[in-house]
């Protein structure tokens, strides 16, 4: 086998097999090669060939990218791409709300759902009842009843305690929801800043480090 190189760069264009004299119908202008010995790795991605002042042609290849970095030329190296590593943090910011959010809430000492299908019959069974009371249309008694996180099955004695139980429910959640968005918000706004929270220019180790876990509300 042999790699065909750019003679100015060192860049490696392809690797070919020498049979039948294909090698010389496969070097262009500008370009040259040199033998090399296949190996279980294969060629890196990102090779160069380096001509010595006797000569003497040495294949070279990228170390392995290192995460949300980006290969340079120029420097022959992995550069940090702050832009990937900050996406991929918000990205994990996105997922820590949404498991925060959807977690079961405690209210009025009892653990309760919270998920989009809670909040879902939450708010069809408030409307229901508000629409009852307005139209002073009774509830009967085995209606008024909500099971919690643990598959207990909780009573009221009237519709109206019934309803304000509901709408206290209904406001603990919303307001944990808006204190989950919140806390999303901040840690978005703390990688958007030109400085890390010590103060110093953000890099891809400091973006993986900050801790997205601070700050949620309970």
């Amino acid at each position: 086998m042999h790699v065909i190189y750019d003679v100015e760069t060192g860049i490696v264009d392809k690797l070919i097999p020498d049979v039948d004299g294909s090698l010389v119908l496969n070097v262009q202008e500008g370009q040259s090669s040199m033998p090399w010995t296949p190996t279980i790795t294969g060629l890196a991605d990102y090779s160069w060939v380096e001509v010595d002042g006797g000569g003497n042609k040495t294949l070279h290849a990228a170390p392995p990218k290192p995460e949300h970095h980006e290969w340079d030329w120029p420097t022959k190296s992995w550069l940090p791409n702050l832009d990937a590593a900050k996406a991929a943090k918000k990205a994990e910011i996105e997922a820590e709300h949404s498991r925060r959010i959807n977690e079961p809430l405690l209210y009025d000492g009892k653990v309760l759902d919270a998920d989009q299908t809670a909040r879902d019959n939450l708010k069809a069974k408030l409307e229901e009842v508000r629409e009852r009371i307005r139209l002073n249309m009774p509830m009967a008694p085995e209606l008024l009843v909500w099971r919690d996180n643990g598959d207990q099955t909780h009573h009221w004695p009237t519709i109206e305690a019934y309803h304000d139980w509901l709408a206290g429910y209904a406001v603990a959640m919303s307001d944990r929801g808006t204190r989950c968005y919140a806390c999303a918000w901040y840690h978005k706004d703390v990688l958007k800043a030109a400085n890390d929270q010590n103060g110093q220019p953000w890099t891809v180790e400091s973006i993986a480090a900050h801790d997205i876990t601070a700050g949620w509300p309970a």
